[in-house]
């Protein structure tokens, strides 16, 4: 197994322990904990394109690994931060759409011609949702800010997803 996937695996598999220090310790464990897991987000895609083992399954596996960080992170704030509902579902309008379009891709086309590739949308989207979990958990004053222009960055990531898959399905 590639040092890429072993830190892609590594990402799932901290996301209990930051699920479990949003709740029971202090914030500053929980950025730590949250930056560590992110980090390793960043150094998955260095390693496999360093040491030439980038795979369909890794960029899968990676973007899976995205949606459960950030996702379960904000539902954890939600619950016990009380975030607005409003706010959750900017935050994770992207997850959504594109975990549902790939569903569909997978379901009904063949899935060998989906375009997997990690897109500089994409990543900016994740960048800018860490940051905002990050804002959240230090009680940043202009947070509103960020949670709208995660939702716009992430409605663009769309557009960008929808038409690279287009034309994949139509090679």
């Amino acid at each position: 197994m590639s040092i890429a996937m072993l830190l892609t695996y590594l990402r799932i598999l901290m996301t209990p322990l930051v699920l479990f220090s949003i709740f029971y310790w202090n914030n500053y464990v929980t950025l730590t904990i949250l930056a560590v897991a992110l980090l390793t987000d960043v150094l998955d895609g260095f390693f496999a394109r360093k040491m030439n083992t980038v795979t369909k399954k890794g960029a899968i596996l990676d973007s899976v690994a995205d949606k459960i960080i950030i996702g379960s992170t904000v539902v954890a704030l939600f619950v016990k931060y009380e975030i607005s509902l409003l706010d959750l579902f900017f935050i994770l309008t992207r997850e959504i759409i594109i975990g549902f379009g790939a569903l569909i891709l997978f379901l009904f086309v063949d899935w060998k011609k989906f375009d997997v590739h990690s897109k500089y949308s994409g990543k900016t989207v994740t960048f800018f949702q860490g940051l905002t979990l990050f804002l959240l958990l230090i009680n940043f004053r202009y947070v509103p800010i960020f949670i709208w222009f995660v939702f716009i960055l992430g409605l663009i990531c769309i557009v960008d997803y929808f038409f690279a898959q287009k034309k994949a399905i139509k090679s």
